[in-house]
């Protein structure tokens, strides 16, 4: 035979095999019927299994041997075999392995019927010998064998397994009856020996345990709760609702048998018995405490029923105690006597045995339920009673302070022991002397008390807290006289007295009880909340009383014309009714305020009155004249004054005082106008107030401080006058208002202390006539300051003539006419020319020894380089002449204005489309000299209007629009701009891109047709720059005289540092490292000129541009949470340096480069006190620098030079040149 016969033999015995395995599993059935029907046969047929089982391993042998077997193998003589031979002794398998398997099943079923009948004889011996326990064990092994060989539901069994059942169910049932049996007599009858306790409960551990074990222990259960109810609970609880007034139930005494007194221990042993009390219900309903005892006693009695097992206990009451808990809240009252206290308590004992679980406490939730509507019901009364406290309208006031406070209020000091309070606190609690309303004395109770309770536990802390809350809501809302807060002092002096009373309460209840305190009687939380309240309403009415007061002074002129009888009867009826206002709030927060509040409140206001007269006469002195004054000597004589300081020697020379004076003191005399300049014009007054005005002024102030000091003794404050604020002031003005120099010099420090220093200039200003203080110095000898504070000022006007010049110059330049340019040329210097004339002729009039300390070498007053220098600007103003007068003339048509911004690639700026943009152009007008460009968030714009009502001609505005909002370019029209643009220019990204995006936008956009100057500002300039210093800034490029490539024009600077951020800023845009310290100018405003733009790229540029733009996703300082661009604040380091500028740039009035013009100190230049803004790098600390003053002298002499000549320079007997 081939190999490949030999498999296909094998794959054929195979599936002979399958066919064999479903023939032996369809012959079960076949071998069940052969048992059932041929019983008497099985031993018979068992005999055969053995040959069977012996030919059926044979079979195997010979399948295995043939599906192993190799072609090596072929030839063996058993696998020699016809595939024919094959096939039938694979059938002949399959039939022997069918009738083995039937064989062994009915085998094992035959088996297992034998063991049930074993158990089921052992059963019935444990029965007849009341071994129930081994009985149910074996009863429930029977079970278990029979379940193993039960036919499926629904097909019929072999009448021996029937049979095998149907004893099981009959043992069982004997045994159930049994172990009922001996249940009733234990549990229902309850009769037990008296040394037979413990046998009996073990008896009847044992027969909950056969219950459990048979399945049986829930239905006997139910069963005794059901007798329970019906022969116990039902009647005790029916007995307990007939009894009469003052009787209740308890348990009756029985014996259980003769010789054992006490209680039977079954369920048909329990009675009971009524019996008198002492408790009385007011109540239509019985009191629950009638039957308590016995029902408590009933439930404890259960414990025994249940073989004292806890399951079983618990299991019994879940089934007894709702049904007795619903009739004892349906027919008992359970609240009234005692507020549920013996409910809560037969509840806790029924808990503490395990009768009921602890979340299973109907009462009690009943009873929580009740006290809490009764509690929330008498919080509505009290709620209810305190509105109607707080509408009434009463005036009664209560005096209250630390001492006597308490012991209005002392419902705590004898039951609640107080513990010493932490020394921090001794302060902070004491109550200060004040008086409050009654009304707030009758909420303090209501809080107290229900406080107290809830201490006491007669209430939750948690609805306390929530009424106290409500309570002080009440106080803040429900008040009458709202509405009047605002304008009455008294009510709202009375409200704050009662809001800080409040508060100390608040604040003093934590601290009342034994530590710790209930966590939920903290109150501290509406402390801020009551304060804020107070607060807010008492400086309200401060604020409105404050306005008052100034509608009062409005009549009041106090400046040119005082004297005139309508204008000082105006002003006296003004200051009487400030007075009298005055009076009535002083009054009106006498004795209610706290001492210091009311001190602190009454000074106040006081200060404003003192501060507004002040104000108000110091404003004359800023009055417009007839024609604008010329000469400002602010800075000038300020200049020459820092020359070593001998200037105020010399004043004090004249002025026969000695010694030198305060260095603050020559900044004050800085500020003053030229009192020696002779005025051409004949229009131009010298006088600011008459003398009948000064006298007038005068008894109009002092008028005023005695009204201060009756205001004061008003509100019993005597003797303060000088803590008012401003009362020091307005003393000093009515004491040196029309002084002379001396007595000003006297009294310099007072006047430093007291005073500002413009204020100073203004008092000085009304007080001296221009004529005689020019008259006294030359009479004193001393014209060498005011000559040099002539020159310096005359090279400051030069390089920056006033507006009036200017504008009558570029009058006469657009004239027709021969002379158009001399003439221009004459107007533009006017002011500098006439200047230099007069300090010219008053050096010449001067004594021998002046000039020789002019002309001296070293020069004390340096006369020869003054001159050279107003010589030197005479000059850079003549040369400019051209170039200012081509670009008025040469103007031209306004370009077409583009609707969108011209994008610029790599940055935000989009390249196709732009930005939005509108605009508005003038008429033609002159060459672009200057672009001024505005990045504008949502601040006010007024300024532009109000502030920079001059500007070069040829100005462009560029207001780009940073936070969405739009400005319609149309409203700048009657403005001195030549043409406006609005750019929509919003950022993109979380971070703010701030001026820089804005700055770099314009920059980029306008790169080949920038303005001969750009200035650039943020939207709230004022901030950081004076604008006077601004002006001049324009005014120069008006008249062509600037040439500066980067002015910082702000007056504060940064503190100087170097940061990492700041490090790693510096290295991406100039892609170096920065070692050197930072501190320029601070905040970013600006001016630069087109050509030091132009010094830098366009690329440069776009890379700054796209750091702070959004457009890429960079962090240099990592700076987690920040609105705005780190990039950008670090710029605010560098704009300088991006424009060419040294790295740390000096103050400008050290600066060298820059005119006299723009050196001039304007308003307070500073170093920062301290960082203000966005931190550049994380954990920098702040930075702190003494604020100074830059003072140094700004006319140095040249160093080696040492003239020994005495006479006069020869310039001064020469005009300027080049006019």
């Amino acid at each position: 035979m081939t190999s490949e016969e030999v498999e296909l033999d094998i794959a054929s015995l195979t599936r002979a095999l399958e066919q064999l395995n479903g023939e032996v599993h369809g012959s079960r059935v076949g071998v069940l019927d052969a048992i059932r029907s041929r019983g008497a046969e099985f031993s018979a047929a068992s005999g055969q299994v053995s040959e069977l089982q012996r030919r059926v391993t044979e079979l195997k042998e010979d399948l295995g041997i043939a599906s192993t077997a190799t072609p090596a193998a072929l030839a063996a003589p058993v696998l020699a075999l016809q595939a024919a031979d094959v096939q039938q002794a694979s059938e002949r398998h399959s039939q022997l392995k069918a009738q083995l398997s039937e064989l062994d099943e009915g085998v094992g079923i035959l088996a297992i019927l034998l063991e049930v009948r074993r158990m089921l004889a052992r059963v019935e011996d444990h029965l007849s010998g009341h071994r129930f326990t081994q009985a149910a064990e074996h009863l429930q092994n029977a079970a278990a064998s029979l379940a193993e060989i039960s036919a499926p539901t629904g097909m019929d069994e072999p009448d021996m397994i029937r049979s095998a059942k149907a004893e099981y169910s009959r043992l069982r049932a004997s045994l159930v009856a049994d172990l009922d049996a001996g249940f009733h007599e234990l549990v229902f009858s309850g009769t037990d020996a008296s040394a037979g306790c413990a046998a009996s409960v073990e008896r009847l551990q044992e027969l909950w345990s056969l219950y459990q074990v048979l399945g049986l222990r829930g239905r006997r259960l139910d069963r005794l709760s059901c007798e329970v109810r019906r022969t116990l609970l039902a009647p005790l609880l029916a007995a307990a609702a007939r009894l009469g007034p003052g009787r209740c139930l308890r348990r009756l005494k029985q014996s259980p048998g003769p010789g054992r007194p006490g209680f039977a221990r079954g369920v048909l042993g329990f009675a009971w018995e009524e019996a008198p009390t002492k408790a009385a219900s007011a109540s239509a309903r019985h009191s629950g405490e009638t039957v308590l005892p016995p029902l408590l006693e009933l439930f404890e009695e259960a414990w025994h029923w249940a073989g004292e097992l806890p399951e079983v206990y618990a299991a019994l009451g879940s089934r007894l105690y709702a049904h007795a808990a619903r009739q004892l809240l349906s027919h008992f009252e359970v609240y009234d006597l005692d507020e549920g206290r013996a409910i809560e308590e037969f509840e806790t004992r029924l808990q503490s045995r395990g009768f009921i679980r602890a979340s299973e406490s109907p009462l009690q939730r009943h009873v929580r339920q009740l006290s809490f509507a009764k509690d929330e019901a008498r919080r509505a009364s009290i709620l209810v009673q305190a509105k109607a406290w707080l509408q009434a309208e009463s005036a009664d006031l209560v005096s209250v302070d630390d001492a006597a406070f308490h012991d209005v209020t002392e419902l705590l000091q004898s039951e609640v022991p107080s513990p010493p309070k932490p020394p921090e606190l001794q302060k902070s609690l004491r109550l200060p002397s004040m008086k409050v309303s009654s009304v707030l004395l009758r909420l303090v109770r209501c809080i107290l008390s229900s406080v107290k309770a809830a201490w006491d536990g007669q209430q939750e802390a948690k609805e306390t807290l929530e009424l106290v809350r409500r309570l002080c809501m009440l106080f803040a809302l429900v008040r009458p006289h709202v509405h009047q807060l605002k304008v009455d002092a008294k009510l709202c002096s009375v409200f704050l007295a009662d809001v800080l009373c409040l508060v100390n309460i608040l604040i003093w209840l934590p601290y009342r009880w034994p530590t710790p305190h209930p966590a939920d009687l903290v109150t501290l939380d509406l402390v801020p909340q009551l304060r804020q309240l107070g607060e807010l309403h008492f400086t309200g009415m401060l604020r409105y009383q404050k306005d008052q007061l100034f509608s009062a002074l409005l009549p009041c002129n106090l400046g040119r014309g005082a004297a005139e009888d309508a204008a000082y009867v105006a002003t006296e009826a003004a200051l009487g009714a400030a007075a009298q206002q005055l009076k009535v709030f002083c009054s009106g927060v006498y004795g209610v305020l706290p001492a210091q509040i009311l001190r602190e409140s009454v000074l106040l206001l006081l200060g404003f009155f003192c501060k507004e007269l002040v104000r108000r006469h110091l404003e004359a002195a800023d009055e417009p004249l007839s024609k604008p004054t010329k000469v400002d000597l602010a800075a000038g004589v300020g200049r020459v004054v820092g020359v070593g300081g001998r200037l105020l020697e010399t004043f004090a020379g004249a002025a026969g005082v000695g010694g030198s004076g305060s260095d603050d003191f020559r900044e004050v005399l800085a500020g003053l106008k030229d009192p020696r300049v002779p005025d051409a014009s004949p229009q131009m007054e010298v006088w600011v107030l008459d003398g009948e005005d000064v006298s007038s002024v005068i008894a109009l102030l002092t008028s005023a401080q005695a009204m201060v000091r009756q205001s004061l003794q008003a509100a019993n404050l005597a003797a303060v006058e000088d803590e008012v604020p401003g009362y020091s002031e307005l003393q000093l003005v009515a004491d040196l208002l029309g002084s002379d120099f001396s007595r000003f010099l006297q009294g310099r420090k007072k006047i430093l202390k007291t005073m500002q220093r413009d204020e100073v200039i203004r008092l000085m200003k009304l007080s001296w006539q221009d004529e005689d203080y020019k008259q006294g110095l030359v009479d004193a000898d001393c014209p060498n300051p005011l000559i040099l504070a002539l020159l310096l000022v005359s090279e400051v006007q030069l390089q920056a003539p006033p507006w009036y010049d200017l504008d009558r110059a570029f009058a006469l330049l657009r004239s027709p006419g021969d002379d158009v340019m001399y003439d221009f040329a004459q107007a533009i210097s006017e002011e500098g020319r006439s200047l230099h004339d007069v300090g010219l002729r008053l050096a010449k009039e001067a004594s021998p020894f002046q000039q020789h300390l002019m002309a001296s070498a070293p020069a004390a007053w340096p006369l020869r380089k003054a001159l050279k220098r107003v010589q030197a600007a005479q000059d850079r103003l003549s040369d400019a002449v051209p170039l200012i007068a081509q670009a008025v003339l040469g103007g031209h048509a306004p370009s077409a204005c583009a609707t969108v911004l011209p994008g610029v690639a790599g940055t935000s700026l989009p390249a196709p489309g732009g930005f939005n943009t509108a605009c508005w152009d003038g008429p033609a007008a002159s060459s672009a000299r200057l672009d001024l460009v505005v990045a504008h968030c949502r601040e006010p714009l007024d300024w532009l209007h109000t502030k920079l009502t001059k500007m070069p001609p040829g100005s462009r505005l560029f207001l780009y629009e940073k936070c969405g909002a739009w400005t319609d370019p149309s409203s700048f029209a009657a403005g001195p701009f030549q043409a406006v643009r609005v750019i929509a220019r919003p950022d993109i990204g979380a971070a703010r891109g701030d001026e820089c995006s804005a700055y770099l936008t314009h920059i980029l956009a306008n790169y080949q047709k920038l303005a001969d100057f750009i200035v650039f500002l943020q939207s709230d300039p004022m901030d950081h720059l004076h604008m006077d210093f601004l002006d001049l800034v324009l005014r120069s490029i008006a008249a062509g005289t600037y040439d500066v490539g980067f002015l910082p024009l702000n007056g504060p600077r940064h503190v100087r540092t170097l940061t990492p951020c700041l490090q790693a800023v510096h290295e991406e845009i100039f892609g170096e490292n920065l070692t050197a310290l930072v501190g320029p100018y601070c905040c970013a405003q600006f001016a630069v000129s087109r050509e030091t733009v132009q010094q830098r790229s366009l690329d440069f540029f776009s890379r700054m541009l796209s750091l702070v733009d959004g457009s890429r996703d960079v962090d240099l300082c990592g700076v987690e949470g920040t609105k705005r661009s780190t990039q950008c604040y670090g710029f605010e380091f560098l704009w300088h340096v991006v424009f060419g500028e040294e790295v740390d740039p000096p103050s400008r009035e050290d600066d060298m480069r820059l005119p006299v013009s723009l050196r001039l100190k304007h308003g307070k230049e500073h170093s920062r006190l301290n960082w203000i803004g966005m931190p550049l790098a994380r954990d920098i600390p702040l930075k702190l620098v003494p604020d100074h003053e830059h003072g140094n002298p700004m006319f140095a002499e040249e160093k080696g030079v040492c003239r020994q000549e005495a006479a006069l320079p020869r310039e001064i007997n020469r005009p300027l040149c080049r006019v």
